[in-house]
């Protein structure tokens, strides 16, 4: 079974949990790429590239985002597109609902 993958949250960057075994997947906080944490996004993307190949029979990936700059929002998408691979994933989104920003991106 893949190892779970847990990045602690920074003044920069979300908190990240993915955890098949316990049908945890989830990113919180809020989500700015700098060059210096750039291998954080790395082991994610990675992590869900082996995941889809031998995914759950269920996947809710959960995004509990304060704010997401442009870089985040690039690698946001390279996440959706291997959630997509993934048969039938469920996404649920949590913004404030005082942040039209991140709730309109």
């Amino acid at each position: 079974m893949l190892t779970p993958l847990y990045l602690e949250k920074t003044e920069y960057s979300p908190e990240v949990i993915l955890d098949c075994k316990q049908g945890i997947f989830q990113i919180k906080g809020y989500f700015f790429v700098e060059d210096s944490i750039i291998s954080s996004y790395k082991r994610i993307i990675d992590w869900l590239e082996i995941y889809a190949k031998s995914p759950n029979p269920s996947t809710t990936f959960c995004f509990y985002l304060s704010w997401v700059d442009d870089k985040g929002h690039q690698i946001l998408i390279q996440i959706l597109k291997l959630l997509k691979e993934i048969p039938s994933p469920t996404m649920e989104w949590y913004t404030s609902k005082d942040d039209e920003d991140v709730r309109r991106r």
